[in-house]
């Protein structure tokens, strides 16, 4: 579960970085969504 929590949260720092997600709001649909 650790593995997974710990990819996930790399994921989302990538799409962060990538600018695909920068608003709260898209990281909040994101997170309802998993």
């Amino acid at each position: 579960m650790t593995q997974e929590r710990m990819t996930g949260g790399e994921e989302l720092m990538e799409l962060n970085k990538s600018g695909i997600i920068g608003q709260s709001t898209s990281l909040a649909e994101v997170f309802k969504v998993k």
